[in-house]
């Protein structure tokens, strides 16, 4: 297995784990989650 396939391979589910990180952190700094990051989340 080369490098490319282990990062190319279920990219979404990365970006989407990326995304709730992001949205997890700014919870915990700011108590709320902005709506540039639920509204696309939901629709995805």
């Amino acid at each position: 297995m080369d490098w490319n396939e282990i990062f190319i391979a279920n990219w979404h589910v990365k970006l989407v784990s990326a995304i709730l990180i992001l949205a997890a952190w700014i919870d915990g700094k700011e108590l709320r989650v902005p709506n540039w990051i639920t509204f696309p989340m939901v629709l995805s």
